[in-house]
């Protein structure tokens, strides 16, 4: 089953227990005093990760979030009020002018009554590693002190077997399947980058003698 890109078309995801939950930065690399190498580490994990769930020569959609910028926008000093983060993503290399398809819809995060909307935009991203690259860049970045940067919030999806990527900060990434068997190898695989708080959780799915496929 593929999921139409549209406003509704997180909800699957959220609501499938196939979902593993890794760690990129860690704990020992701080922040504020090992800045570049906690980025790097956190990138690289992104992309061995992502590496391993898409395959270069399958479908793979990139959806990217944005907002009308304020004029303070946390952890993007360099953002210009009235502006979109779109801008900042282009500066940075990405063509945002070329969409597959858009919308808007409520972010994840927000209720109706919060009065949040987001513009959303679909990208694709077949055989385009660097473009792949420059949104899981962005993510990493988003609350560092690491350039260049841009305030979106940015999705990978594999259209074919419904792979949901999505690398919130340097801290983590949720990798969300709508079936266990595209998950199953990447939990062995990547068993010690595998958050610990999430780890009972995930081990209940994909732990031996179960990997999913069961329940």
């Amino acid at each position: 089953m593929t999921t139409p890109l549209g406003p509704d078309w997180l909800a699957a995801f959220q609501g499938s227990k196939y979902s593993l939950r890794f760690e990129l930065g860690g704990e020992t690399l701080s922040n504020l005093t090992q800045t570049v190498p906690r980025f790097l580490q956190a990138f690289d994990r992104a992309r061995a990760i992502a590496d391993a769930v898409f395959p270069i020569n399958e479908p793979l959609s990139g959806v990217v979030a944005f907002w009308t910028l304020g004029e303070l926008e946390l952890f993007h000093p360099e953002a210009t009020a009235g502006q979109t983060g779109l801008d900042e993503l282009a500066r940075m290399g990405f063509p945002v002018d070329r969409p597959a398809s858009s919308w808007t819809a409520i972010p994840p995060f927000f209720g109706e009554d919060d009065g949040v909307v987001w513009n959303w935009n679909a990208y694709d991203l077949a055989n385009r590693r660097d473009l792949r690259d420059v949104l899981l860049w962005a993510s990493v970045a988003s609350e560092m002190g690491i350039g260049p940067k841009a305030p979106v919030a940015c999705y990978l999806y594999a259209t074919e077997c419904d792979v949901l990527m999505h690398v919130y900060d340097d801290r983590g990434m949720d990798l969300t399947a709508l079936r266990p068997e595209p998950l199953a190898q990447i939990y062995r695989q990547f068993d010690d980058w595998v958050l610990d708080y999430d780890r009972p959780r995930i081990e209940a799915v994909f732990g031996e003698g179960n990997d999913g496929l069961t329940g």
